[in-house]
């Protein structure tokens, strides 16, 4: 057998360890971790080579959000999220209305547009009942992607998650560098008071649980009383 072939079955039996990794039991996940750990310090391999191989598809440009005025809260989700899933969002103007574009790997546009959709939507549900003042939209948002940023943080955990978000990283800025120049990214200013309805949002937003994988999913959330 040659040395090439042997080398791509290895990296073969690394991305089959690397998916176990991603596994909603964080304890089979560490061990399948450990173990790609050890075959890639046994063959001196690379993440890259692993991780070159492990993505699948190109870095897309996805027009995700058209409109012609968005609310401050709405604008701090948005920037929360992009964040939360590695993708970069552009804001351009087309005659009256806004776009703005994603740019990053396929699945994480997808998570994106999912949560995106589904906490307005629960945000605007609980406003309905329990709000008064715009502080409580801030603080639902809060109160979610504080339980979201949690859960990535123990998915980083485990090293190969870590190297995979890195790299996507890495890659999703070394294509906006080589396809678009300097670009005025998506950002967003606002304030708010820490007022009562902020607390009331940030406890609403919180009681969304949040589960492990579902069908590749590394976020799902559903609400607290269908539990």
């Amino acid at each position: 057998m040659n040395e090439l072939k042997d080398k791509k079955e290895i990296i073969e039996k690394v991305k089959k360890l690397f998916n176990l990794s991603k596994s909603s039991n964080l304890h089979e996940a560490e061990l399948a971790a450990l173990k790609a750990k050890e075959l890639l310090d046994k063959y001196n391999l690379k993440m890259f080579e692993i991780n070159h191989h492990q993505l699948d598809g190109n870095i897309n440009e996805n027009e995700i959000i058209r409109y012609q005025r968005m609310e401050k809260w709405e604008t701090v989700l948005i920037s929360s999220l992009t964040a939360l899933f590695d993708i970069t969002a552009v804001r351009a103007k087309q005659g009256k209305d806004f776009f703005i574009t994603a740019i990053g790997y396929s699945e994480d546009i997808e998570f994106f547009v999912y949560f995106y959709d589904f906490i307005k939507k629960q945000a605007k549900s609980n406003y309905k009942k329990f709000g008064s003042t715009k502080d409580f939209y801030f603080g639902f948002i809060t109160g979610i992607i504080g339980k979201l940023k949690e859960q990535k943080k123990d998915r980083e955990k485990i090293a190969l998650s870590k190297d995979l978000m890195l790299y996507k990283e890495a890659n999703v800025k070394d294509y906006i560098q080589k396809t678009k120049g300097k670009l005025g990214m998506y950002k967003t200013k606002t304030s708010y008071s820490y007022s009562k309805d902020y607390e009331s949002g940030y406890q609403k937003g919180n009681q969304l649980q949040i589960h492990q994988p579902v069908r590749g999913n590394p976020f799902h959330c559903v609400e607290s009383d269908k539990v």
